[in-house]
């Protein structure tokens, strides 16, 4: 279905759990269910193990439902990429330890533009914006909620904004009104760097920032009691001459980490073929990824999809009987989080809503490159916000929560327990009730606290 659909919305009737077929005709096997739970302790294995166990641990795939794997996605075309354990990660030797003196995340916003007022409108949609997208303001992501969203997400650290803000400013001599300058000076204190541009190659934005000119800026500008530092920028930017862009990287030693906010501005969603209706959690949708194969298959675009993204006349795999069973409980997370993503309406989109959707975009992959400061891999076991993800397309369908593997990572480094962070995030997804994400993701963490009942919230 394209995201400009206005036909009536997809009810998401059943729910996937399990990687989708392709996953197999891409050759990529998911850890068995015994494996899963070893990757996230501490000895890296389990003492016993039972059937009923192993049935446990499939129940728990209406919280944590495994990858997608669809055509094109990062592990469908590496389906191979290597595991990492809760014990893998802790004996990496290049990870660095959260300590006293060096626990604190640092967010900085998006530079000033120093008297280069042009640089700013460089990341701005050219041309390609949804009619009924036009018609409504769009205001780009708040740097305070963002470091909201992260001091809840890795509660136990202190997340705050960077002193004395990052500011661009010519480089060299100023070239002519007529010309784009090929470098720009990042700035800040006493350090200045300096940053390559180049124009895009798909022509969505004007102009384009090197990546790892900017990262070596983060670098020199480290504060002594940071553990991480994440940038935010306002512009596209690329990393190697063959890329046509990047929207997110680390250096996950050198603790540094930027993100750019261009290419997830909802009015390029046409352009990038990014689904609103089956973002997550409505990328399980069962019938939608069967129309996504289905059009793999025949070669038809998503647009030539019926309504609920399913080719007319292709049925859906059978469901195990355990996932039929699990499709029948309201009260699973997942559940949860796509009736309450269903029970808002996005056409025609307000503007709060595609705000708050911009916003959700940032928030998301914020946690996903500060995660890789922390050491952590990208993620194979399951759905999980540390997956890789090989287009903006499967970037919106990966779910924003971490898995039981990463998650152990996460506590094991910052000290937190689970509760008590579910706690902070659902506190603030609460407050952002008119866009689907923030609410299905509460619903998600409410699901998911009550599963939590009476275990001890271990630090």
């Amino acid at each position: 279905m394209s995201s400009s659909s206005s036909s009536s919305p997809c009810s998401h009737r059943t729910i996937l759990l399990t990687p989708s077929p392709h996953a197999s005709l891409c050759n990529y096997t998911r850890p068995p269910p015994q494996k899963r739970v070893a990757a996230t302790k501490s000895s890296g294995r389990t003492k016993t193990w039972t059937p009923t166990d192993e049935e446990t641990e499939e129940n728990l795939s209406s919280t944590f439902p495994g990858p997608l794997i669809l055509p094109d996605d990062d592990l469908a075309n590496d389906p191979k990429a290597p595991p990492q354990s809760y014990l893998s990660w802790k004996r990496e030797k290049e990870r660095n330890e959260v300590t006293e003196e060096r626990r604190s995340i640092y967010v900085c916003g998006p530079p000033e533009m120093g008297g280069l007022e042009s640089v700013r409108f460089w990341g701005d949609a050219v041309g390609v914006e949804r009619e009924v997208d036009v018609q409504v303001k769009v205001e780009k992501p708040s740097t305070q909620d963002v470091i909201e969203y992260l001091a809840a997400f890795y509660h136990g650290m202190p997340v705050k904004p960077l002193p004395s803000p990052f500011a661009f400013g010519p480089w060299g001599l100023n070239p002519k009104a007529s010309q784009q300058p090929k470098n720009i000076a990042l700035k800040r204190k006493n350090t200045t760097t300096a940053i390559r541009t180049r124009a895009c190659p798909d022509g969505l934005s004007q102009r384009q920032l090197n990546l790892n000119d900017i990262l070596d800026a983060c670098i020199d500008n480290l504060p002594k009691d940071a553990y991480s530092l994440l940038l935010l920028v306002e512009q596209d930017m690329y990393e190697d001459d063959d890329d046509d862009f990047c929207y997110g990287r680390t250096y996950g030693g050198s603790r540094v980490a930027v993100v750019s906010m261009a290419r997830y501005n909802p009015r390029l969603d046409e352009a990038q073929d990014v689904e609103r209706a089956h973002a997550w959690p409505g990328s399980h949708c069962e019938r939608y990824v069967e129309g996504v194969l289905a059009g793999f298959d025949s070669g038809e675009k998503k647009s030539k999809l019926t309504v609920e993204g399913r080719v007319k006349g292709k049925a859906p795999h059978p469901t195990t009987q355990q996932q039929q069973q699990q499709q029948q409980d309201d009260s699973s997370p997942m559940r949860l989080a796509i009736n309450a993503h269903t029970s808002l309406s996005f056409d025609p989109p307000s503007s709060t809503a595609l705000t708050n959707l911009w916003l959700s975009r940032i928030c998301k992959t914020s946690s996903h490159e500060l995660g890789h400061c922390l050491g952590l891999d990208h993620c194979i076991y399951y759905a999980c916000i540390m997956q890789s993800t090989a287009s903006l397309a499967e970037d919106a369908r990966q779910p924003p929560y971490l898995c039981p593997v990463d998650l152990a990572k996460m506590l094991g480094a910052t000290g937190t327990g689970e509760k008590e962070r579910h706690e902070r995030l659902l506190k603030y997804c609460r407050g952002k009730s008119e866009v689907q994400f923030f609410v299905a993701f509460a619903a998600w963490l409410e699901g998911r606290s009550r599963g939590l009942e009476g275990k001890a919230d271990d630090v």
